[in-house]
Order: C-alpha cells, then sequence, then structure tokens
C-alpha cells in the first residue's frame, strides 16, 4: 500500500488541529477572525470599550465619550483618541443609546439615559472635576424606558424619550423640573432638536413626531412624516408656559406617571 494516503489524512489532522486553536475574535496580527472564518481587517486603530456601546459623544477638549449597554457593567466611558485608551470610566446602573453634551471650553454637560431605571443622568464638568446629579421620570419597575436624549439649549430644556410609554419627558436643563410630558407616536427611540422643534422617531408605528417648541407655535397644514395617516395637533397644557402642539397618531393607551422627582445619584 502506497504510504500517500496515510500522509495526506496526517496533513488533513494537523491542519485542523490548528483550525480549532483559532477562536473568533482579535488575531496578534491585528485582524479579526469572525465565526464564519472570515478574516477583517478594520480601518484605523481599535479601542476596547465595554459590550453593546451605542452612545457616541465628543467633549470639548476633543475627547470622546462612548455609552456601554450590553450584558455586563453598564455606564461611561472616555477615550483619548490620541492615545487611543479608554482614561475614564464612571458605571451607572443601567445606560443605553441616549447620550448628549452640551457647552463649550471645558464646560461640558453630558446628558445619559438610564434605560430601564427611568432615569436621566446629568454630568456637569468644571475642569477636571466631574458633578453628576439624577432626575427620576417614573418607579423602576413602571414601563417607561429612557431610550434617546435630545438637548434644546436654545430653549433650556432637555427631551428623554419614553420607550415603552409612547412619550417625550421634557425637562428644565437647569433644575431638572419637569416641564411636561408629550405623547408621541408609538414605540419611540430617538430624538433630535433645533431652535424651534423636537423630531422623534417612532419605531411602532414607521413615523416621526413633531413638536413645536416655539413661543407663538402655529400648527402647519400637511402629513406626518413618514406616515400618510391625517395629522393630528393637540395642544399642550400647563406646566408647559406656552400652548405647544404636536404632530402625533393614535398610539396604545398610556400610562399616568407619578409626579417628576429629581435627586442626587445615587
Amino acid at each position: 500500500m502506497s504510504p500517500r494516503p496515510w500522509l495526506a489524512v496526517s496533513a488533513l489532522a494537523i491542519a485542523a488541529a490548528f483550525a480549532t486553536r483559532l477562536k473568533p475574535g482579535l488575531l496578534p496580527d491585528g485582524s479579526t477572525l469572525l465565526p464564519s472564518g472570515w478574516r477583517i481587517r478594520p480601518a484605523g486603530r481599535q479601542v476596547t470599550v465595554g459590550t453593546l456601546p451605542l452612545g457616541l459623544a465628543t467633549l470639548s477638549d476633543g475627547s470622546v465619550l462612548v455609552t456601554n449597554n450590553g450584558y455586563a457593567e453598564n455606564g461611561l466611558m472616555r477615550i483619548d483618541p490620541g492615545a487611543g485608551a479608554v482614561i475614564w470610566t464612571q458605571p451607572l446602573a443601567a445606560a443605553w443609546l441616549g447620550l448628549a453634551r452640551t457647552g463649550a471650553d471645558g464646560h461640558d454637560t453630558v446628558w445619559v439615559s438610564g434605560a430601564g431605571t427611568n432615569r436621566v443622568y446629568r454630568f456637569s464638568r468644571r475642569a477636571a472635576d466631574w458633578a453628576v446629579d439624577t432626575a427620576t421620570l417614573a418607579d423602576p419597575t413602571q414601563q417607561l424606558f429612557v431610550a434617546g436624549i435630545a438637548p434644546a439649549p436654545q430653549r433650556g430644556l432637555v427631551a428623554a424619550v419614553g420607550n415603552l410609554s409612547d412619550s417625550v419627558y421634557l425637562l428644565d436643563a437647569t433644575t431638572l423640573a419637569r416641564r411636561t410630558a408629550v405623547p408621541v407616536g408609538h414605540r419611540p427611540y430617538t430624538a433630535v432638536a433645533d431652535s424651534g422643534h423636537l423630531y422623534v422617531s417612532n419605531w411602532g408605528d414607521s413615523s416621526i413626531s413633531v413638536i413645536d417648541l416655539s413661543d407663538r407655535p402655529t400648527a402647519p397644514a400637511g402629513s406626518p412624516l413618514g406616515s400618510g395617516r391625517p395629522c393630528s395637533w393637540a395642544p399642550i397644557r400647563p406646566p408647559w408656559p406656552c400652548a405647544a402642539p404636536i404632530c402625533s397618531w393614535p398610539s396604545p393607551a398610556r400610562t399616568a406617571w407619578p409626579a417628576w422627582t429629581s435627586s442626587p445619584a445615587g
């Protein structure tokens, strides 16, 4: 019998044994092995952070904040892009997509979603120090879940999206006092603001809610963005200081949430 078949089998066994030693993840040559066996080599440098990093924001000094939102410890990490390293970590009970920064010249204010804790965290920076306080929208047992965060600095407001309550909560950016809760579409996720309006994405009904934040708002004619249904305009009642119509659509019944409270971060 020729020895060649045995040599071929041995070579295959050696190759298989070698392959089993390669585990998906970062390899010594800088590439990443995928579970499929393919290798990728991302452009630029990679900085290892926590699990499920969703939110990103830059600070006025050029550093970058990222939220860790997965199964491991949740919280904030600050990255020095020049060094390619994490230089500061702030654990939180829970965090999600919402992350935004206002301020400049080292006087940054960072707003962070508290996810299922139903909180909004505010980090205020003065030089090297950070102070943190918290606004609580509802008891953690309530179905609210803070998702997106959108500051509206021209109005002195910050909007927090309640993903499970089909509402957006407007709070005073200085005092953290509640201004109002605005019903929006089904399963809202994130939001952005300009000088006069807040725009909210609604996962559940493929629509965009447009909230008029102006002092003397008008109700423009037309259909809602992303939907062919008629637009329903409803005024926001006190404690909001002025009437502010919103563009929204029918959605499931909403829960009446407890009164707004604010407290130091625990």
